[in-house]
């Protein structure tokens, strides 16, 4: 069995924690240590018998074990690397987990650290960077592009060809046509349909999509 440490103590690690029979049963064992988190309110909390043992930069406190990036909400999805870099672990510690429910194409990239979900199909030379998220009933089809730290929440959908910057966030139902741009740390509200480029840390929502407010990187 592999040992296994959640960065993060959110709904991300809950599902995780729900997979692991299923993972097992593919042939990927895992035995979770337990979780970090950086919240002083989720101190020695407890998520499916699994214990909240320390901040995110203790991480190193344990060498012998491999990690899972359940970080990123609506909240915080600009800084998931600023806080992945206070754990001190580079890329080559953390797993890169695909329910065996989901579908991926045999060409494409999945980067490390990254996590596929149920029901998710990945089309023909995907390339997804590190630490990318890609939740329930998602589909991302041929050629897209997604960048490092990027969330696709569930039942989102990529035609072909579409590239999304870093640190993108795109709410539940997302909708994007082919060939568009998604600039870095864009937020897409759920729902939305969009069908020109998206410019880097804008956020916008609608059918059409329509700005909601700037951003400050």
């Amino acid at each position: 069995m592999i040992p296994l440490l959640i960065l993060g103590a959110g709904g991300t690690a809950r599902d995780i924690l729900d997979w692991l029979p299923a993972l097992a049963a593919a042939g990927r064992e895992y035995r979770c240590m337990g979780l970090l988190d950086d919240d002083p309110a989720k101190r020695d909390a407890v998520i499916a018998d699994c214990a909240v043992m320390g901040r995110v930069d203790e991480a190193v406190r344990w060498p012998d074990c491999r990690f899972i990036d359940a970080l990123g909400s609506p909240g915080s999805f600009r800084h998931r690397a600023e806080i992945v870099a206070r754990s001190g672990l580079t890329d080559d510690r953390f797993e890169t987990i695909v329910h065996p429910l989901a579908w991926i194409s045999s060409s494409a990239v999945l980067g490390p650290g990254s996590l596929i979900y149920p029901f998710t199909f990945i089309g023909p030379d995907v390339r997804a960077g590190a630490h990318v998220t890609v939740l329930s009933h998602s589909s991302v089809n041929h050629d897209c592009q997604i960048g490092d730290y990027s969330i696709l929440a569930a039942h989102t959908a990529l035609a072909g060809d579409v590239s999304l910057g870093d640190h993108c966030y795109l709410g539940m139902g997302a909708t994007v046509i082919g060939g568009t741009h998604i600039g870095r740390g864009a937020m897409i509200g759920m729902g939305s349909v969009i069908r020109h480029d998206v410019p880097a840390h804008e956020t916008v929502a609608g059918n059409p999509t329509r700005p909601l407010r700037p951003h400050q990187p």
